[in-house]
């Protein structure tokens, strides 16, 4: 999945899917989360845990769909649901319509393992929220 938007204020995440993906069903039924972020450049990583809702044909995946852009619309216009097995790896004819294949994936972010590497020995910290705040935590890397 592609993190398409994040809003700080509210700690989410938010990513679009095929609503047809095996994931929406394991979303679904399971809706605790981890998101895995690498950095090289900071030579960072993020584990980020949360729970997410999955948004079908609702205000949410509405206004997403109408921000999204034509290129990536495309990706929900296709007869094939992901994951299938097939003998022509061609996206296949288009559909008439994409939008009843799209979802939106809502992730409300509850802890994050922040580890930094550094030859000088790594620095690792747990940030949990509670309440109305984080509450941070160094932990041994």
């Amino acid at each position: 999945m592609v993190l398409r938007a994040t809003d700080a204020k509210e700690r989410v995440l938010v990513c679009h899917t095929d609503l047809r993906s095996p994931k929406v069903q394991g979303l679904r039924s399971n809706a605790a989360v981890a998101w895995l972020f690498y950095d090289q450049e900071r030579k960072t990583q993020l584990r980020v845990k949360g729970r997410v809702d999955v948004h079908h044909d609702d205000e949410v995946a509405r206004m997403r769909w109408s921000k999204s852009t034509e290129n990536s619309r495309q990706c929900y216009h296709v007869a094939k649901s992901p994951g299938t097995v097939t003998e022509d790896p061609v996206m296949g004819p288009p559909l008439e319509q994409g939008f009843e294949n799209f979802a939106v994936v809502k992730c409300r972010v509850d802890s994050i393992d922040w580890l930094y590497l550094q030859h000088e020995g790594h620095m690792r910290a747990r940030f949990e929220w509670q309440g109305d705040r984080w509450k941070s935590t160094w932990l041994a890397p």
